[in-house]
């Protein structure tokens, strides 16, 4: 009888994507058991207490396990509604079993009661674009973002001599237009001064731009022959017809990354710099990333290298690889398909580049380049027909666009796919049913099935015939996948607008009749500020990162940054998309534009889970959905703003286990 109550409760719990409701789940009930938590004043360390504060159950020995932790005593923030938290939840396996307040929770039996000492939990961050490839390779990389000048890079390169082979390449990465004294990136002469005979190649801060030196470029057989080439578009080319060395987006790189030899000396070594990446991110506060294919395709963009980390149990969050067609991607693998910890996600377009140098691709003209809009990667036909056929595949389409011009043809695109396919529900793509299915906000259901067989459960293994207290309810998703099934059962695809960083009011209103999500970075804002007006003047630049229209649109916004070229560090994004303040200057973007911190938080949790189909799992701490946690050292909803990108994360957890992230 106890098993079979078992196994319908752990059913009904994975199932439910709910939380508490009532008291348990009001800010009131809440501030109860804060006052409380208020008054704990250890500190917390290492997993914030450890389960010797608190004894397990005393009658769990004598029956099967109910939750194999507790976790009480603490602010814990569902992001169901806002303003709603409890003060306790309990873990079955890997996922929540119920959220309430701590006499509630402590009544289900459990191995494990661990004491949050009154420390904010938060659902686990979701970082929806990166580079993780990049971030891991860049630690072997010579890091030019402290360079003021083109001298200082010249000697932070020349420093790399001495422990290069002579069969070795001299690599770095970070170099700022922004902050150089010139204003301008190095070129080819500048280079051959570090050295002529050993190649040296580095990476712009925004990675769309790079230059090497003489000797790479003969290496690589890049030379003036490309004028007049349809790739000449991606080079740069001085006043007699020589290439500067500067090399415009990824369209030359095949050249150089076919004879550049890796940046790892072996398997092992690759490994041990992944490994360190990742639990720099789990410390950061993620518990999942969406990698995005960079532009060296490394190893590290297929899930071999992190199913191996996996297996040996260094892997301390869940990846999300989205790749570029035919980079490292079988073709007939579509988006979804791996385990819950290494997955595919959407396949990666770049339709344009980037506003550092001019190539982000625009409507109107550059404001500093009269006469020019920018590139685009690939002409809006090939572009068309390879979104089509990696849509017909199955897939999910994320597109990288800068400029809105570029967003233009990606809404076109779009457009006409959705036109064409007879299947698409429109009524299911709007952002309002995506974000009723993410938090559990359609059907309440006051001491419904969830909670019955949690009681029941709990009175046979405790003995206990008294009923509940009357305040503490729950509410049970209505999951009988007729409101998941475009996402669960028909996988209705996703299309992903990465960075919009200039969008104008009219696509606004196409983006949300689409359903486009947007996958943005708040933590753009203070690098573009200043560069936006520049290269837009400030009235296109009042529309950049436009967050709060396009909130108030219903488009879903999702949060991540953009690493290595932005700080990884998300309260430091947070902080960013609510102030929206110039990192040059301290000067607003456009504070019509901020958000609130529940929506900027909202925006790497609960929407970040929709971008890949896992609303029903992650973003919110709600029974039914995956134990992916942090505790932090601060509420963030209560102090001001400019103190958020200060927050620490005392503990990470994935699946209800601590993660070993720190040194």
């Amino acid at each position: 009888m106890l098993a079979s109550a078992n196994k319908s409760a752990s059913s009904a719990a994975n199932s439910a994507a709910s939380s508490a409701a009532g008291s348990t789940a009001s800010s009131a009930s809440g501030s109860a058991s804060g006052s409380a938590a208020n008054k704990a004043k250890s500190k917390a360390a290492g997993s914030t207490a450890s389960s010797a504060a608190s004894k397990p159950n005393e009658t769990f020995a004598n029956h099967e396990i109910f939750a194999h932790k507790l976790f009480v005593n603490g602010k814990v923030y569902t992001l169901a509604k806002e303003g709603e938290y409890v003060s306790a939840f309990a873990v079955r396996d890997t996922k929540i079993l119920a959220t309430g307040s701590d006499e509630d929770i402590r009544r289900i039996p459990a191995k494990e009661i661990i004491d949050l000492q009154g420390k904010t939990v938060l659902p686990g961050f979701i970082e929806t674009h990166c580079h993780m490839a990049d971030f891991a390779e860049d630690l072997a990389k010579v890091n030019l973002e402290s360079a003021r000048c083109i001298d200082d890079i010249v000697n932070l390169l020349k420093a790399q001599l001495e422990n290069t082979p002579s069969d070795g390449w001299i690599t770095g990465y970070q170099a700022n237009l922004l902050l150089l004294k010139e204003q301008r990136l190095p070129n080819r002469y500048d280079l051959d001064r570090v050295s002529t005979e050993i190649p040296v190649f580095i990476s712009s801060i925004d990675k769309h731009n790079f230059i090497v030196n003489s000797k790479a470029l003969a290496l690589s057989k890049i030379d003036e022959r490309f004028l007049g080439a349809p790739e000449a578009k991606f080079l740069e080319f001085d006043a007699n017809g020589k290439v500067t060395g500067r090399l415009k987006e990824h369209g030359m790189l095949h050249y150089i990354n076919n004879i550049k030899p890796s940046v790892f000396n072996n398997d092992a070594s690759m490994l041990a710099y992944l490994e360190t990446s990742l639990k720099d991110f789990a410390a950061k506060g993620y518990t999942t990333v969406h990698s995005f294919g960079g532009f060296n395709q490394s190893a590290l963009e297929q899930p071999k290298a992190y199913q191996k980390l996996e297996a040996t149990g260094r892997l301390p969050l869940r990846i999300i690889l989205n790749n570029e067609p035919g980079v490292n991607r079988p073709e007939l693998l579509t988006s979804g398909f791996g385990t819950e910890k290494v997955k595919y996600g959407a396949v990666k377009f770049f339709i344009d580049g980037s506003l550092m140098q001019w190539s982000a691709y625009l409507k109107d003209d550059y404001s500093d380049k009269p006469g020019y809009r920018g590139l685009l990667v690939k002409n809006q036909e090939e572009l068309a027909e390879a979104i089509n056929e990696a849509y017909d595949n199955g897939n999910d389409i994320a597109a990288h666009a800068i400029g809105d011009g570029a967003i233009d043809v990606f809404l076109d695109i779009v457009e006409k796919i959705k036109a064409a396919d007879t299947s698409w529900d429109y009524s299911k793509s709007s952002s309002y049913s995506y974000f009723k299915e993410a938090t559990g906000d359609n059907t309440s259901v006051t001491n419904g099935m969830l909670y019955e067989l949690i009681k029941h459960e709990a009175d046979e293994a405790t003995g206990d015939n008294t009923s509940v207290t009357s305040s503490h309810t729950y509410s049970q998703h209505a999951c009988n996948h007729h409101t998941y099934s475009h996402h669960t059962c028909n996988h209705q695809q996703l299309f992903r607008l990465i960075h919009c960083t200039l969008s104008r009011p009219d696509q606004w209103e196409r983006i949300a009749k689409l359903g486009v999500i947007i996958d943005s970075q708040p933590v753009f804002i203070p690098l573009v500020a200043t560069l936006g007006r520049q290269r837009l003047g400030n009235k296109r630049a009042n529309h950049m990162l436009a967050f709060r229209s396009w909130i108030d649109k219903g488009i879903i916004v999702t949060a991540g940054d953009d690493a290595p070229i932005c700080d990884h560090n998300p309260f430091v994004g947070i902080r960013s998309a609510v102030l929206r303040e110039d990192g040059f200057n301290g000067e607003q973007l456009n504070a019509k534009e901020r958000v609130s911190v529940y929506e900027a938080i909202q925006m790497y949790t609960v929407n970040a889970a929709i971008c890949s189909h896992e609303q029903d799992s992650k973003g919110c701490i709600q029974p039914g959905k995956l134990a992916d946690f942090i505790v932090i050292d601060k509420d963030v909803f209560q102090i001001p703003a400019k103190d958020i990108s200060n927050t620490k994360v005392l503990a990470t957890y994935l699946g209800g286990v601590l993660q070993e992230v720190r040194p």
